[in-house]
């Protein structure tokens, strides 16, 4: 994933490590773990205030 030309992150959505994360998450229950990568983006707050404007999205 690219914020502002720069890489935040990368994940191999089928390996062991991906999917051991998620098995140890709170993501188990989320169509993410089942392998269901369309629909409705989340966003993160790690247990701490945030705030979130000017989100825009585009399709690669």
């Amino acid at each position: 994933m690219y914020q502002n030309e720069f890489m935040v992150q990368e994940h191999d959505l089928n390996g062991t490590d991906w999917k051991q994360r998620i098995a140890n998450s709170g993501l188990k229950a989320a169509p993410i773990s089942k392998g269901n990568y369309k629909g409705r983006i989340g966003l993160q707050d790690w247990g701490s205030t945030v705030w979130y404007r000017n989100i825009k999205l585009r399709k690669l």
